[in-house]
């Protein structure tokens, strides 16, 4: 699956029976460090983290830009027993997520996941283009399963919850990015007072723009004497004069959230918040290492053509192989220190 768009709209109301911060910092007198004190709604209500009776790893947002994470599948690295890792190319823009074990690796929109993924509370009910900015988030919150009590269906491994940071009336900020593979990237926020001490809004968005890092050839333009292309089995596709169709790994998203923030009393707060991702990335990239039997002694063929390694890119990675080009010489997988040339 190529492209992908995603919508999110959340409306909630909040009755506050105390001021508290998504993260406030405590600092003891005459210099003493500061202990942070993390609050979730883990539980729909506001509890210190260290007071949560259930398994749960809160990042926050400050912790998030610190450690450069900009994808929900980078969380993964401090998350124990979580495993949030991009589909491989087979699987388009899809994510498998695991927790303790449980959960859902297969990218059909018609299988239920095993672990529930929530955007501001509002359920994402597929692993299909699952694959998140973390965009000018308040923290992420990963409750290990199962959470069907709080979380509803398809949380038998657990839930993983995105919140937004909310408007507060000041504060923004503007930063980018260049680097390799024509990489650009650009992340702005900003905080505006609408109504002094009633009505606050914030709009956030981001671009990432890059190549692909591996290259897509055609293969009959590329090996014109194989006899299959030869003979019309294996035809040419739409290759310019340098055999390219394209690459693998590129990356073109861009994401938009706006929210606003209204203290209607008090006591009583309603945030509304709505997001849009416009992601055209290429597939991951992967590259073909070694052809073998699928079922031993049963080669497998398409229309008659034997999936052998004649399609392995020559290098260093390529395994043994029935197939040799005799124009290249390549190293075997399998030893190292043996090459062929027929």
């Amino acid at each position: 699956m190529k492209s992908k768009n995603a919508w999110a709209i959340s409306v909630t109301g909040a009755m506050l029976g105390a001021a508290t911060g998504s993260a406030m910092a405590q600092t003891a007198e005459s210099g003493s460090s500061a202990i942070e004190e993390v609050v979730v709604t883990a539980q729909f209500r506001e509890q210190n983290l260290q007071e949560t009776p259930i398994a749960i790893t809160a990042i926050t947002g400050d912790m998030l830009e610190a450690r450069s994470q900009i994808r929900i599948v980078d969380v993964t690295a401090q998350s124990p027993n979580v495993l949030l890792q991009v589909n491989p190319a087979g699987g388009g823009n899809s994510m498998r997520a695991f927790i303790r074990g449980v959960g859902q690796g297969d990218q059909s929109p018609s299988v239920d996941p095993g672990v529930g993924i929530y955007v501001d509370d509002v359920y994402f009910a597929t692993i299909t283009s699952s694959v998140f900015e973390l965009l000018d988030l308040e923290r992420v919150e990963i409750l290990r399963g199962p959470q069907g009590t709080l979380s509803g269906m398809n949380s038998l491994g657990g839930s993983v919850r995105l919140v937004s940071r909310k408007p507060d009336g000041e504060g923004g900020y503007v930063e980018g990015i260049m680097g390799d593979l024509d990489r650009r990237e650009l992340r702005a926020s900003g905080d505006f007072t609408l109504v002094e001490d009633k009505l606050f809004a914030r709009v956030s968005g981001m671009s990432r723009q890059r190549s692909g890092h591996v290259t897509r050839l055609d293969y009959a333009c590329s090996h014109p004497d194989d006899p299959y292309v030869v003979s019309g089995a294996i035809p040419r596709g739409n290759a310019g004069p340098d055999c390219k169709i394209g690459t693998l790994g590129g990356q073109s998203v861009t994401a938009l959230r706006g929210a606003l923030r209204w203290l209607a009393s008090d006591t009583v707060e309603v945030n509304v918040i709505a997001a849009s991702t416009n992601d055209n990335s290429e597939t991951q990239a992967s590259v073909l290492r070694e052809a073998g039997e699928f079922i031993p002694g049963l080669a497998l063929s398409y229309q008659g053509v034997p999936y052998d390694n004649r399609f392995v890119p020559y290098g260093p990675n390529r395994g043994a192989t029935a197939y040799n080009d005799p124009y290249i010489t390549y190293a075997n997988f399998v030893n190292p220190g043996v090459t062929y040339r027929p």
